[in-house]
């Protein structure tokens, strides 16, 4: 064997293969095992180079013992070999070079961090093994993205608590070993770390106060508590029983309230330093000829109107050399200034037949329409909705959270893998239930006013209690008051009652109006439809979306339908968008 450690793992494979037994083998044999595992695992797994089956040997000198290899900090040196790898792709990227060799063991990280953390919906099962084998590029992106927050500016992935170990298929143990001995000197090449010895975990002392017996308090988790959901999770962690209960209730609602009065604050804050800014900037504009003096421009001069604000994102309403027009003309660049074309003989102005020039429509040197106007701003209006949809779902996972959901219910956001493409025939459109002379046998108004009777008169505390739930195509539960002050009362109807409203129209559709071989002339989607897509997710990924679509609810064939419902919940109230596939238009109330 060379020196460079050629052919070290195909050696170390072939001694692990041999038989070997604890009471028969040698210790010789059990020594040799135990090296060529470590050299095994460390380059194929944990610190894998850019050749299959080469390694370096900068830590073979802490296998000369056998006996004290778990002594030596192996996870600081599988650190410091992945910290090495990317100063590596980091120094080729800004040196621009064409080729970038990846080693180090980031795959293997990222699944084992992923895998041992509670991601919610996203939680993967751990009967599939090996555990790269349950994961795709889809499913990584969006496991990352559930665990990553921002703490001041700075992007991190520590927004998500561990996993019970009883979820998954890993061993934990708590390390309790003795002190450490001396590290021994090793001669190392590339990567320029080695094993150091892991921190003396036996001295750690904790400090209490009072008496022995009494009971540590809990203290909050080190990581910053950020919204209002994060002290939500807290208190469910730590005091189940109190916030499921009315007092947590009002608890969650005080602290919203003191998350929101902060972010007004702030924003006002931001806001008045910001007029300031422009009134401080005014006067000293006015005054300032000190710049001019010395034949420099103006430290206080004001930016063009038409010109970016933020310098920092200039590169993006620029184009790139090898784009055509069409291929940079977007909502951003669309928004921006349009330059005037330079004039040729055909696009001069031209005068008319009394010998006046044309006037432009554009007035001065602004040529921004009012559809340009609107485009601007499209942006922030776009924002807004998505922030408004974003915190309907986000309100609905809490109050699932808050609740008791069947083991196998589908919840909102849950996704799944994309069903099989089925071909559908349209032969023609299905004919509506007045031309078929069907309608519904809708109660009296006995029989409503007896309803109301029985529902007014439940006990007080009977009403937070669910009267209503329904699993498909998503499991929605809600208490008889909460119906009450919605459909009777000054409640603003809400996301889940709207839901089960949906429900209820498609259950007359299929078992009274359209029970014939014909389709059904109309379909409705939830408001989980347009919620999923105004907070930018993918509805096709959503289960409670595909199920809208295929699921066991919809019994006839949908390229017949006419007519698609699909109401829509925003800020400023609801509207329903209806599409006549047979017409080719639509039109939203």
């Amino acid at each position: 064997m060379t020196d460079k450690g050629n052919q070290i793992l195909k050696v170390s494979e072939s001694v692990i293969g041999r038989p070997l037994d604890e009471h028969t083998s040698s210790n010789l044999e059990k020594d040799c095992f135990k090296i060529s595992f470590v050299i095994f695992v460390m380059g194929h797994l944990l610190a894998p180079s850019t050749k299959h089956d080469n390694r370096s040997i900068d830590f073979w000198s802490a296998l000369s013992n056998t006996d004290n290899i778990q002594d030596f900090n192996w996870c600081e040196y599988v650190l410091q070999d992945l910290f090495a790898a990317v100063k590596t792709v980091k120094d080729d990227i800004a040196n621009n070079r064409p080729t970038t060799h990846l080693y180090g063991c980031h795959l293997w990280a990222q699944i084992f961090y992923l895998d041992n953390l509670d991601l919610g919906i996203f939680n993967l099962r751990h009967s599939v093994m090996p555990r790269v084998a349950a994961f795709d590029d889809t499913q990584m992106r969006r496991m990352i993205l559930q665990c990553s927050t921002t703490v001041n500016g700075v992007e991190q992935w520590s927004g998500a608590t561990v996993r019970d170990a009883s979820q998954i298929c890993y061993m934990r143990a708590i390390a309790d070993s003795p002190p450490d001995q001396i590290t021994p000197t090793m001669s190392r090449s590339r990567p320029p770390v080695f094993p150091h010895h892991a921190p003396n975990l036996a001295d750690a002392h904790i400090s209490h106060t009072g008496s022995a017996l009494t009971k540590p308090c809990p203290t909050i988790p080190s990581t910053q508590l950020l919204t209002a959901s994060d002290y939500a999770t807290y208190m469910k962690d730590m005091y189940p029983l109190l916030a499921s209960s009315e007092l947590g209730i009002i608890l969650k609602q005080h602290n919203a309230l003191g998350v929101q009065q902060a972010n007004a604050v702030r924003n006002n804050s931001i806001n008045e330093s910001t007029r300031f800014l422009d009134k401080l900037v005014q006067v000293l504009s006015d005054t300032c000829i000190c710049c001019s003096l010395r034949s420099l421009p103006c430290l206080v001069q004001q930016r063009h109107q038409n010109s970016h604000s933020n310098p920092s994102a200039s590169n993006l309403f620029r184009r790139r050399l090898d784009q055509a027009d069409s291929d940079a003309d977007s909502s951003s660049t669309r928004s921006t200034k349009r330059c005037r074309p330079a004039e040729t003989p055909d696009t001069a102005p031209q005068k008319d037949q009394q010998g006046i020039q044309s006037e432009r429509t554009d007035s001065g040197s602004s040529y921004l329409t009012p559809k340009d106007k609107i485009i601007r701003h499209k942006n922030t209006r776009d924002v807004k909705i998505k922030n408004w949809a974003s915190s309907v779902r986000d309100s609905i996972l809490m109050y699932n959270d808050d609740t008791s959901t069947p083991p196998h219910a589908v919840l909102i956001g849950q996704t799944a893998d994309p069903p099989t493409k089925l071909c559908a025939k349209h032969t023609h459109y299905a004919i509506d239930h007045w031309a078929a002379l069907v309608d519904v046998e809708y109660q009296s108004i006995a029989q409503q006013d007896k309803l109301s009777f029985i529902v007014m008169s439940i006990p007080q505390p009977n009403g937070p209690r669910s009267f209503m739930s329904h699993p498909h195509p998503r499991f929605i539960s809600m208490p008889i008051k909460t119906i009450v002050d919605q459909l009777v009362g000054h409640t603003f109807l809400e996301h889940e009652l709207c839901c089960l409203i949906i429900r209820r129209l498609r259950q007359l559709d299929t078992t009274v109006l359209y029970t014939t071989t014909e389709g059904a002339w109309r379909h409705w989607f939830e408001v989980d439809f347009s919620t999923n897509i105004l907070s930018g997710e993918k509805a096709w990924d959503i289960k409670s979306v595909q199920d809208q679509f295929i699921g066991h609810g919809v019994s006839y064939n949908i390229a017949l339908c006419r007519l698609f419902h699909v109401p829509v919940i925003l800020a400023t109230g609801w509207c329903i968008y209806s599409w006549d596939m047979q017409k080719k238009n639509h039109t939203h109330f």
